[in-house]
């Protein structure tokens, strides 16, 4: 199996990419915080948190070690993980798309509630 297609070798990827500033790969870390930052107020859940600590710290623990100081089993953390990668992917590789979802979300937050 080819590293690259492995979860391992895709976070390692994403990770190269923000290290190296790309700019539509942070955009696309911005965006799947957010996302994943109202899914942690409204289920209690550590999302944010757990993609901190795998893109940004870059935590140098096994996997399911991170997952279980966040909290998150360790059958969940592969999901959450999955979830992640393709939603920084998808983003990250359709610019257009991730800047039609911030002129919504721009759009949403400049009108008067």
């Amino acid at each position: 199996m080819d590293i690259k297609t492995t979860l391992i070798g895709r976070e390692f990827e994403i990770i190269n990419r923000i290290e190296n500033g790309d700019k539509n790969t942070l955009l696309a870390l911005d965006l799947v915080k957010f996302y994943f930052s109202l899914a942690d107020l409204q289920d209690n859940t550590t999302h944010v948190s757990f993609i901190d600590s795998i893109y940004i710290k870059r935590d140098r623990k096994l996997k399911w070690l991170v997952a279980s100081e966040n909290f998150i089993g360790e059958r969940t953390s592969f999901r959450y993980r999955n979830q992640y990668v393709n939603l920084i992917e998808f983003f990250s590789e359709n610019p257009n798309k991730l800047k039609d979802v911030f002129k919504q979300f721009e759009t949403l937050f400049n009108q008067k509630i």
